[in-house]
């Protein structure tokens, strides 16, 4: 039987939106717990997702909500639905209490490192 951080990464990969949604309101903690080991999960989605809490860093320092502010499609010309998905998962992180304040390894902000009007716009509302 798979563990929360399992069901609900299964319903991530295959974009059950309802399924994510009723495994963190069971569970809103699951958003910002660790896990015994991070990892990097690649699969179905063009995207990495780390695992556990939400201030871990990559390589370059980066946190995965830092990687999410970036423009979708080449200078910001994303389609709607990847639009759409980005405002979802950014809201997913400000609803989880994740700061846009938080700060990569060189020390830039989430806030600072948004290029889009409308990304600013809703994280400058959450600051």
């Amino acid at each position: 039987m798979p563990n929360l951080f399992q069901s609900l990464f299964a319903a991530i990969l295959d974009d059950d939106r309802a399924r994510v949604k009723e495994v963190l309101d069971n569970d809103p903690v699951l958003a910002k717990r660790g896990v015994a080991k991070d990892g990097r999960y690649e699969s179905k989605i063009a995207h990495w997702i780390y695992a556990g809490d939400p201030t871990i860093r990559n390589k370059p320092g980066s946190t995965a909500f830092h990687l999410a502010v970036q423009n979708t499609g080449r200078g910001g010309t994303g389609s709607e639905q990847a639009r759409t998905a980005q405002r979802e998962i950014l809201q997913t992180f400000l609803e989880r209490g994740v700061s846009p304040a938080l700060t990569d390894a060189k020390g830039k902000s989430i806030l600072e490192w948004a290029r889009s009007d409308w990304v600013h716009a809703m994280l400058t509302r959450h600051a």
